[in-house]
């Protein structure tokens, strides 16, 4: 598996817990889609503001 295919997936899972209003396993899962967004920065698939941008509004969800 590729490194976006594997961000996608962890942004698929994550929005999937949101979306179902699974609040506190969307919380524990968070620090793998900062990983998952940190890895992609570092490989070049993603620029860092991109990617704190994409933590940024994804941790809002979580707290909305």
């Amino acid at each position: 598996m590729g490194r976006w295919s594997a961000l996608e997936k962890v942004l698929k899972n994550f929005s999937r817990l949101v979306k179902a209003k699974k609040i506190d396993e969307a919380k524990k899962y968070y620090p793998q889609v900062q990983g998952a967004l940190d890895k992609a920065t570092k490989q070049g698939i993603m620029k860092a503001n991109t990617a704190s941008r994409k933590k940024s509004r994804l941790f809002k969800k979580i707290r909305t």
